[in-house]
């Protein structure tokens, strides 16, 4: 339990910080996607679920895959801590009437939700699903 505390405490001081300041969308600085494992993981994940799927979209950011998520499925929930991505990711998706944006941490969003498919291609994911 302490490791979970410290890392929960450590992402306000060492992961929130750019994200907040960020005006830029990742496409800008890194394009679509990071390389090619990443793009990889997205389409094998899309080509296992139907396009009925409601898809959490976890530590979505500026919406980078959120957008992508909602072409082909039903329903993406988007969270994300970052009230700048979150703005971003909004605005990105103005046009899409299928997602939903909420401001929340993953340990507690997810402690009193259940999904069937959560979607989260990050580095700071891992970390927290070790915990």
């Amino acid at each position: 339990m302490k490791k979970r505390c410290k890392f929960l405490s450590s992402i306000f001081e060492n992961i929130l910080l750019p994200y907040e300041v960020s005006k830029k969308y990742e496409e800008e600085i890194i394009g679509e996607f990071e390389n090619s494992i990443e793009k990889g993981y997205f389409h094998k994940f899309i080509s296992f679920l139907d396009g009925e799927s409601i898809i959490l979209d976890l530590a979505c950011g500026d919406g980078r895959h959120t957008l992508k998520l909602s072409e082909h499925f039903k329903h993406v929930v988007a969270v994300d801590l970052s009230y700048n991505q979150l703005k971003l990711a909004k605005r990105k998706c103005l046009r899409r009437k299928n997602i939903s944006f909420i401001r929340a941490s993953m340990s507690i969003y997810l402690s009193h939700k259940t999904f069937l498919t959560v979607y989260g291609f990050h580095r700071h994911l891992n970390t927290f699903l070790q915990i």
